[in-house]
């Protein structure tokens, strides 16, 4: 009964240890590992989650780091033609400059010049030194009298003629002619039957009086000029 006991124990411990030596030889075979765990498979279509990037790794930008700088005036100031509220800025205005001063005028011509003619009339023609480039016969006209007469600087012209145009059209005629050479015209009062026009440029005067006859109008022209200006 002992031997049998015996027996088994050998037995036994030789089974212990082919245990132990079959675990080392596992252990140094290629790939193997007692204490590595087995894959898990994902289930079919499932997608693979990636870990969340740890937010606390990344630093927040220093808003301190920069303070921002107020504009100076310059810049503060609008441009002009910029557009502030819907309104166009219109450029401001330096008070402290001059006033716009324009640029002085040429100087007027006198209508008449020195020598002036002397006192002269004619019947039925232009007398000599009748002024026809300030003053020119009316269309279709037919001269009765001209006359001249100066003293020192002041020259004085007088016209009287007949015409086939009607009182209308002469003083239209003369507002054209008498205004190329700066005249300006104005009405003024004539006598019953007649209308007239009166003509100013500084000291000069022109003054056009014009009444209906038969066959057109008879018209007179009166005119004061001077050298000086």
């Amino acid at each position: 009964m002992k031997v049998k006991l015996r027996n088994a124990a050998l037995a036994a411990l030789g089974l212990a240890a082919a245990i132990v030596v079959a675990a080392v030889v596992v252990n140094q075979l290629p790939g193997g590992s007692a204490t590595t765990p087995a894959a898990v498979d994902s289930p079919a279509g499932a997608a693979s989650v990636a870990p969340e990037a740890d937010q606390s790794a990344v630093p927040e930008a220093d808003q301190s780091a920069t303070p921002k700088v107020p504009p100076t005036l310059d810049e503060a100031k609008p441009t002009p033609g910029s557009s502030t509220g819907g309104h166009e800025q219109q450029p401001s205005v330096n008070m402290s400059s001059p006033p716009y001063v324009l640029p002085p005028s040429a100087p007027r011509r006198p209508l008449v010049f020195a020598p002036l003619p002397k006192t002269a009339s004619a019947q039925g023609k232009i007398v000599a030194g009748f002024p026809s480039t300030v003053i020119p016969l009316a269309q279709k006209s037919t001269v009765t009298f001209t006359s001249v007469g100066s003293a020192e600087t002041r020259l004085q012209v007088g016209l009287d003629a007949t015409s086939s145009l009607g009182p209308t059209a002469i003083l239209d005629f003369y507002r054209t002619a008498l205004g190329s050479v700066g005249l300006t015209a104005t009405t003024t009062p004539a006598l019953d039957g007649s209308i007239a026009l009166a003509f100013v440029r500084g000291a000069d005067t022109v003054t056009v009086t014009a009444s209906a006859t038969g066959d057109g109008s008879r018209y007179t022209v009166y005119g004061v000029f001077t050298t000086e200006v």
